[in-house]
């Protein structure tokens, strides 16, 4: 078994259960689960022998999400527009090549 090693906890920071952290992302706690088995999520701390997430962490992997996101669809509208733009070029090359 793995050495827990307990986190620092603010007093009054909420802490979320795995059931109020799969409702706040509109997945099931399996997910969860799953996510936390690949690194996807943050690992939960123990209260006890209860998981449980900050409210912090939770907002910090949304944004961090969101800006990966972002980052994935700008990064495909460039593609889509570097393609369209060769695709015109190679029709202006065959238009002059026929005349």
């Amino acid at each position: 078994m793995a050495d827990v090693i307990p986190a620092p906890v603010d007093p009054v920071e909420e802490l979320l259960s795995i059931d109020q952290v799969a409702r706040r992302l509109k997945v099931s706690p399996d997910t969860i689960n799953r996510w936390c088995r690949t690194g996807e999520f943050y690992r939960p701390m123990y209260v006890g022998k209860l998981p449980r997430w900050r409210v912090r962490d939770l907002n910090r992997w949304v944004e961090e999400r969101a800006a990966r996101i972002h980052d994935i669809e700008k990064t495909a509208f460039l593609a889509a527009q570097r393609a369209t733009r060769h695709r015109k070029m190679e029709g202006n090359n065959d238009d002059e090549g026929g005349k």
